[in-house]
């Protein structure tokens, strides 16, 4: 068996479980097994320890930078979010470079000169898969902790009166408990909440937004069949068509959550839209047939 090391950016192997990362990862090692490679998933604390044993390694790079000398044969970088944080030198610790972003993979081919490709970000549907559960049917969720600060979708909700319900951590510094519902809310039963909910909220770091990372969330949503709104991404059309509503204003944000929340066919039409497009071309399955191709292409 040939071995691939994905390395992610939690904290710990304690921690790693809360994280979304963690799951990407093992989704993605779970599709590796099909070619043949056994996969270890490596959290932070582990890094240093790792030793040079792996056909592939292959880093997410979310908020870290991975600093440590190539651990493998083939050395890939999967960037996923926080664009603000990577210089492109970093690009060049690596033999082949995804970028989660057709704006900026477009941007870095000119200048980095290395195999560089676009690759957008994914969905498992082996769990997340279309499970409506009358237990978590409400109006509006949203799923995420405050980062420190009141996110801007969830106060458009509230200020203007709509039914929300909140899984995440830090909101009562900012919010009346009797939105939440817990700080956290298991990853791989999150279908429950997407496809019970008539609305699910998404929103985005800025430097996500303005160069074209789109939320993994909306990925995961559409694929169990849910109906989302979020803020706008740049490109976000040119991915998934008419099938997510973007909001530009906080009139705009009242208008379409009003708006759907009484058209239940057109939300069931965009959702069955959605989730057929994820199945057709968004799968972690899609994703690692890439990535062999590529490192068989170009290394």
């Amino acid at each position: 068996m040939k071995k691939i090391l994905l390395t992610i950016c939690a904290p710990n192997k304690d921690e790693a479980k809360k994280w979304g990362d963690y799951y990407f990862a093992l989704s993605l090692g779970e599709e590796f097994k099909k070619y043949s490679y056994d996969y270890k998933i490596s959290a932070m604390d582990e890094w240093s320890s790792e030793g040079n044993t792996y056909d592939i390694h292959l880093h997410l790079r979310g908020l870290r930078k991975y600093p440590f000398k190539k651990k493998a044969k083939v050395n890939v970088i999967w960037h996923i979010s926080h664009p603000e944080s990577i210089s492109l030198d970093e690009y060049y610790d690596f033999d082949l470079i995804f970028v989660a972003s057709l704006k900026l993979a477009k941007v870095l081919q000119d200048l980095v000169k290395k195999p560089l490709y676009p690759l957008l970000q994914a969905s498992n549907p082996k769990f997340f898969f279309y499970q409506n559960d009358k237990k978590f049917r409400n109006d509006l969720i949203f799923i995420g902790n405050t980062k420190g600060f009141y996110r801007e979708v969830v106060k458009f909700a509230v200020d203007a009166g709509f039914s929300l319900k909140i899984w995440g951590k830090g909101w009562q510094k900012y919010i009346d408990t009797k939105y939440l519902e817990a700080e956290f809310f298991p990853n791989n039963q999150l279908r429950l909440l997407y496809s019970s909910a008539k609305i699910v909220l998404n929103d985005h770091w800025s430097d996500m937004s303005e160069n074209g990372f789109i939320s993994n969330r909306i990925f995961d949503v559409l694929a169990s069949g849910g109906f989302i709104i979020t803020d706008y991404v740049r490109g976000i059309e040119e991915v998934f068509g008419k099938t997510v509503i973007c909001y530009y204003t906080v009139l705009d944000f009242k208008e379409k959550v009003f708006y759907y929340l009484n058209c239940e066919g057109e939300r069931k039409e965009l959702s069955e839209n959605g989730r057929n497009l994820i199945l057709r071309n968004h799968t972690f399955a899609h994703r690692v047939e890439f990535i062999i191709d590529k490192i068989n292409k170009e290394t």
